[in-house]
């Protein structure tokens, strides 16, 4: 007759820890796979927002181990504390549990009562059959646990090999580039409106490095943004094309259609890299990385990858609701997005770069660090209120002036860091023969005509952005172009500014379609230029916005003009401002008399 588990001279606090790992492993693994089949590849669910690559096979199941140990642990613990506590079967109710937890949250369409009714069932059944087969059970943990073992590493190797071959290959294949061809450096202030920036007049000193370096280039008055959220503008800044015409404009990846200014550049002999800091929406689940041979989106830090684990939402989950006016994990700072960009330049010096930053420190939650984020204000640590995961609360007139300090305060300290990246590369003397160009996806709105935040409407706050283009010897130092322009117009600009002097490029290469001009005629040229296309923004519906926001009701397209602005709502009467003596929007005069003419005339090109 075979020894019991309790007369088994194996020691128990042993079988406790063999039997976490085992489920650790397990649980962890399906987690990774169904986690990076759901938020990947789109199995059930089709949301861009929490990405994920398929590094998480491995992560998944090493948190996972961590934790499960971490509770095997204590379980040891108790057992030492208090002789008579079964801990062997302790750890089977407990870990199965956790494994069944985890696996029914995974489609995450129950709510977390029910998954632990349903986990608690099956539980039950599993313990019930080990109490009658327990020796052959404890053997069948112990033999599989190397090959499961086995099965994480080689998925850790493998894919972090992978990555690096991927790269590799990219690189190897790359072409020459065009002689002298320009580094290219794009920084992109997600969600800056132009108008808090002391450079576009701003009473607040929010941009004193940005207007040092805006003496020394372009700067445009009226730069526009295609839309008003990220997706479809930054989509837009890559492919020179209106939203539309993408086809990015919802929650839709962007597809192969049509060519990237990365892709187009890797064919000029370019290394090609993005950094974000939203990893919400410029990421590659959302098909943004195409044209980059390195992408930093995901897993930047420990919290981050932890964050993205089954576990790691739902603590994130119950984080928020434990403290409202902060986040979990903390985002990607613009420091952060700068060191590792430069980490990626110095890295190889055999081609020419091209390097895409999106700095997410001004996007609500408007949280920068200290101490920029009470720079403005009186309050110690304002901002926070406005999530994205809270709707649109009611703030009081001390709330909102407070999210208005603590946005400042961020644009202060993006900046500072833009200050930053460019001493760094006067340092190594990259300043002679880099463009660079700063801009933003588009604005925010802090109550302008009833509204907050952003992703609702087309009013200026929320698509005049910031551009700024910078090239030592190439553009005029100190020029403002009062043209309105559209910043689709970035893969126009940048294309010319590397083939101007490659004359094979026509021959060698199908010329790709962009719907908005170089920029490079307004600055070489910058006499009138009456006959340049005005830029259109675009946004798509979104009925689940509170009834008084414009998009609620149907799609936007707007169009800007050098003295108008005209909006056109599916289902709503259009409305039609005269921005330079009405930069708040606040007269609609689409039936005004006097303006009639140049109403029908903006509304024929729109």
């Amino acid at each position: 007759m075979k020894p019991s588990l309790r007369e088994s001279p194996k020691p128990p606090a042993a079988a406790v820890l063999a039997i976490a790992t085992w489920f650790a492993l397990v649980a962890g693994t399906v987690e990774g796979i169904v986690l990076w089949g759901v938020f990947e590849r789109g199995w059930i669910n089709v949301s861009i927002r929490h990405g994920v690559t398929p590094q998480i096979i491995w992560i998944s199941p090493v948190f996972d181990l961590a934790f499960f140990l971490a509770i095997a642990i204590l379980l040891v613990i108790a057992g030492s504390a208090v002789r008579r506590v079964p801990i062997v079967q302790a750890a089977i109710l407990v870990f199965p549990f956790l494994t069944f937890f985890d696996w029914i949250s995974l489609p995450f369409r129950l709510k977390m009562l029910s998954v632990a009714s349903l986990s608690a069932g099956l539980t039950a059944i599993l313990f019930r059959w080990f109490l009658k087969h327990e020796e052959a059970m404890l053997r069948f943990w112990r033999r599989t646990l190397p090959w499961i073992a086995a099965v994480v590493l080689v998925a850790l190797v493998s894919i972090q090999s992978g990555n690096w071959l991927k790269q590799h290959r990219a690189m190897a294949q790359l072409p020459a580039a065009p002689k002298d061809a320009p580094n290219i450096l794009v920084l992109v202030v997600d969600t800056l409106r132009a108008d808090h920036l002391s450079l576009y007049g701003y009473d607040r000193p929010t941009s004193p490095n940005l207007e040092a370096i805006a003496k020394q280039g372009v700067m445009f008055d009226d730069a526009i943004s295609p839309s008003s959220w990220t997706l479809p503008a930054h989509a837009s800044m890559l492919t020179g094309l209106l939203p539309h015409e993408h086809g990015a404009a919802e929650e839709d990846p962007l597809d192969h259609r049509n060519p990237t200014i990365g892709e187009i550049l890797q064919a000029h002999g370019y290394r090609t890299a993005g950094f974000s800091g939203n990893s919400l929406y410029f990421s590659r689940r959302a098909g943004l990385n195409r044209g980059f041979i390195y992408f930093d989106d995901y897993f930047y830090s420990m919290a981050d990858r932890f964050g993205r684990t089954l576990w790691g939402r739902l603590t994130s989950s119950i984080y928020g609701k434990f403290r409202p006016r902060s986040e979990f994990p903390i985002r990607q700072r613009a420091e952060v997005v700068n060191r590792k960009a430069f980490e990626w330049i110095d890295s190889d010096h055999s081609h020419p770069f091209f390097a895409f930053l999106n700095y997410f420190d001004v996007h609500n939650p408007y949280l920068p660090p200290r101490p920029y984020r009470g720079r403005f204000s009186k309050v110690k640590d304002p901002g926070g209120w406005l999530r994205e995961d809270n709707s649109f609360p009611r703030l009081t007139p001390e709330q909102m002036q407070e999210e208005v300090d603590a946005y400042d305060g961020g644009i202060v300290y993006v900046d500072t860091e833009i200050e930053n990246i460019f001493s760094e590369l006067k340092q190594r003397g990259l300043d002679k023969n880099t463009l660079v160009i700063i801009t933003a996806d588009h604005g925010e709105s802090f109550g302008d005509h009833g509204l907050l935040k952003h992703r609702n409407a087309l009013y200026r706050e929320l698509i005049r952005v910031p551009l700024v283009v910078w090239w030592p010897g190439t553009v005029p130092a100190g020029l403002h172009v009062a043209t309105p322009v559209s910043t689709a117009s970035l893969p126009a600009t940048l294309l010319e500014a590397v083939v101007s002097g490659d004359a094979g490029f026509r021959a060698v290469n199908v010329a790709p379609r962009f719907s908005e001009p170089s920029l490079s005629a307004l600055w070489t040229k910058p006499e009138d230029h009456a006959d340049w296309p005005l830029p259109v923004s675009e946004l798509t519906q979104d009925p689940y916005l509170p009834a008084h926001y414009p998009a609620h009701y149907g799609g936007l397209e707007c169009i800007t003009g050098p003295q108008w602005h005209l909006i056109h709502n599916e289902k709503q009467p259009p409305e039609f401002y005269r921005w330079t003596t009405d930069p708040q929007e606040l007269k609609n005069e689409a039936e005004a008399p006097g303006a009639k003419e140049e109403f029908t005339r903006l509304e024929s090109v729109l």
